[in-house]
């Protein structure tokens, strides 16, 4: 959302996510498994409520308005940088991506990277940009005044996994909205990174408490489509023999009830982070 000229307007963001049919996705790429949801946490972490957990409503004629409200030139394309195996189906996920956003009239498109390329791709951000031509002074306007940085001195468009939140505490996703923060792809210094440090540093009793303050970042995570998310998923990968049940024909049924045998967990975006803008998660 920082040097893009589209990926920069918070109407063509909310376009994306309004163009784009995550049910479908789940339904084909991933046998119905998953849920949608609209901020990349699980149900009970510290700072996400019910509005914020919703997913984005599919609604392309929404979409398209959005674009028309926004001057949207399709000139400006949207690349999404991915590499192969990342997580199941990523490639077969942004290329239903792209044309979902092409039907709305957006300009995407799907580059698969060297695993070293993405990461060069998916390490530059704003703080690296900053440090690059500041030292180690922000000023006022952190990365906004200057071009993208190393590693790889490009628009950081890219999908990518973005960080578990076992802890049920959205502290640790805070670094994708901070101008400070090397891989952060966006950067508000007057509305949100005056936010940050106090929202880490409170207490769960404090006044005001951190589950206010967290609270209070998620929901413009959400608002402005900042970290762009399709579901928060749980997959097996495998399991060691001393974690496989005693008879061997007995599967495990993945809807249902009860706690699994073990749960390693992969998150899409977060474009995610949230995204190309966005993280997906």
């Amino acid at each position: 959302t920082i040097w893009h000229p589209e990926l920069s307007k918070r109407d063509v963001r909310l376009a994306l996510a309004h163009a784009t049919d995550c049910d479908l996705i789940v339904e084909q790429f991933y046998e119905g498994l998953f849920t949608c949801q609209g901020t990349y946490a699980p149900p009970g972490t510290l700072g996400a409520t019910d509005r914020t957990l919703a997913q984005y409503e599919y609604d392309p004629d929404k979409a398209r308005d959005l674009l028309a409200a926004a001057n949207y030139d399709p000139a400006n394309e949207i690349t999404i940088n991915v590499f192969q195996g990342r997580y199941p189906n990523n490639v077969e996920l942004s290329e239903a991506q792209a044309g979902m956003w092409e039907d709305v009239g957006i300009s995407a498109n799907v580059v698969v990277l060297e695993t070293a390329r993405w990461l060069d791709v998916a390490r530059t951000g704003c703080g690296r940009a900053w440090r690059e031509v500041k030292g180690e002074n922000p000023g006022d306007t952190y990365c906004l005044d200057v071009p993208p940085g190393p590693p790889c001195f490009c628009q950081p468009n890219s999908f990518q996994l973005n960080p578990s939140l076992e802890t049920l505490d959205f502290a640790r996703a805070l670094e994708r909205m901070d101008c400070n923060a090397g891989e952060a792809k966006f950067c508000d210094p007057v509305n949100v990174q005056p936010l940050l440090d106090p929202a880490r540093a409170a207490r769960l009793d404090g006044s005001p408490s951190r589950q206010e303050l967290m609270e209070q970042l998620v929901d413009i995570a959400y608002d402005e489509a900042i970290i762009y998310t399709y579901f928060d998923a749980l997959v097996f990968y495998g399991s060691s023999a001393p974690l496989r049940p005693p008879d061997a024909s007995q599967q495990l049924d993945p809807q249902q009830e009860g706690p699994p045998l073990h749960q390693p967990t992969w998150k899409s975006h977060r474009p995610s982070e949230g995204a190309v803008a966005f993280r997906a998660t």
